[in-house]
C-alpha cells in the first residue's frame, strides 16, 4: 500500500497527525450526546437506546475486521478510504440527528441503522488512519 521506506519527517508526522483531531472529534457527539438527544426527541426510553448503542457496538466489533481485511486486499492507498467514508460519515450523522417523525419501533430500526452507518464509515476512515501510520515507517526506532 503506502509502506514508507526511510526516516519520518516532520511534514509526514503532521500529515499523519492532522487527520485525527477531526476523527476523534466525529466520536464525541455519538458518546455524549445521542442517547439525550433520543430521549428527549423521540418516544424512546434510556434502556432502549443503550440497548441500540450496545447492539451497534457489538456488530462494529464484526464490521470493524471485515473492513480491515477488504482494505488488505483492495491494495489502494489509505486516502481512497478515507474518502469512501467521509460522504458516508457525513450521511449517516445527517441522518442520525434528523430523524423523521416516526411509530417507536420504526425509530428504533433508524436509530439502529444510521449507528451502524456512522460505525462502519468511522471504523473505515479510523482503520485507514492507523493503517497509514503504521506504514509510515518501517524503521524499527521509529
Amino acid at each position: 500500500m503506502n509502506a514508507g521506506a526511510g526516516a519520518l519527517t516532520l511534514p509526514a508526522l503532521f500529515r499523519y497527525g492532522l487527520f485525527g483531531l477531526p476523527l476523534a472529534m466525529l466520536a464525541l457527539p455519538i458518546y455524549i450526546y445521542v442517547a439525550p438527544f433520543y430521549a428527549q426527541r423521540s418516544s424512546l426510553d434510556l434502556a432502549q437506546i443503550g440497548a441500540v448503542l450496545l447492539a451497534a457496538r457489538i456488530a462494529a466489533a464484526f464490521i470493524d475486521p471485515a473492513l480491515g481485511a477488504w482494505m488488505a486486499r483492495g491494495g489502494r492507498a489509505y486516502a481512497v478510504y478515507v474518502a469512501i467514508s467521509l460522504p458516508l460519515l457525513l450521511l449517516g450523522f445527517g441522518a442520525l440527528f434528523h430523524p423523521p417523525a416516526m411509530q417507536e419501533a420504526a425509530t428504533l430500526a433508524w436509530f439502529l441503522a444510521t449507528l451502524l452507518l456512522v460505525y462502519t464509515a468511522y471504523g473505515l476512515a479510523s482503520i485507514a488512519h492507523q493503517s497509514w501510520g503504521a506504514a509510515l515507517t518501517q524503521a524499527r526506532a521509529q
